[in-house]
């Protein structure tokens, strides 16, 4: 989802009031559109940006993530209900998977609890 977001962009907002961005200004009025795709490939926000490293989301290189770079589903009130979805989407996946299978744990695998 970081590398390849579900959109690009996400919706535009209009501005209520004038203020600097990032050495910009952006007027009131102007149409704003945040893009998760741009913080996505951006070397101030990810290391190797262009690289899929699943570790830069290890509990301790999480913290290192500025709030608000990664959002793959949006963020705040009007975030993608879609989110929600996916996640029960996926505990049920799991549920069936385990009531289904045989699963058991490979003894020649040592586990190390990161949490």
């Amino acid at each position: 989802l970081r590398m390849i977001p579900p959109f690009m962009a996400l919706p535009t907002r209009v501005a209520t009031k004038s203020f600097k961005l990032g050495g910009k200004k952006i007027y009131k009025g102007d149409l704003v559109i945040v893009s998760p795709g741009g913080f996505a490939y951006s070397g101030k926000y990810f290391e190797q940006p262009e690289q899929f490293l699943p570790s830069r989301f290890s509990p301790e290189n999480i913290k290192k993530i500025p709030r608000g770079a990664y959002m793959p589903f949006g963020a705040g009130g009007r975030a993608c209900a879609g989110e929600y979805f996916g996640k029960v989407l996926v505990k049920t996946w799991i549920f069936y998977f385990m009531k289904y299978f045989d699963v058991q744990e490979d003894q020649s695998v040592e586990f190390v609890k990161s949490i």
